[in-house]
């Protein structure tokens, strides 16, 4: 039995037969498996490799350099934080386009 060395965190993927990898490692350290039927896309920028995979039980979830980072699931607990959109900015200060400079 091989022993893996300290600092050692990521699982190596689980294989089983499918075309898409259905495996994903989470910020702590742990192996979750999405139920992936599709990649909707695919591409690396200069910056990232960027995926969009689908998943029936959680929409499309994108994944940046090999680390999930949203789903559309994640919207219900989005919008119970932010208040559903309810905001109303009606007399409240904001931050205008253009920065003005007082001399």
């Amino acid at each position: 039995m091989d022993i893996l060395p300290i600092g050692w965190w990521r699982l190596p993927p689980i294989v089983r037969g499918g075309a898409i990898d259905r495996y994903w490692p989470t910020a702590d350290g742990r192996l979750v498996e999405y139920d992936i039927d599709e990649v909707v896309y695919d591409e690396d920028s200069p910056y990232q490799n960027i995926k969009i995979l689908h998943s029936k039980q959680f929409g499309n979830i994108l994944i940046l350099s090999g680390d999930v980072n949203l789903a559309e699931s994640d919207l219900a607990y989005t919008r119970a934080i932010m208040g559903s959109g309810k905001e109303d900015y009606t007399g409240k200060d904001y931050l205008p386009e253009t920065p003005v400079i007082k001399e």
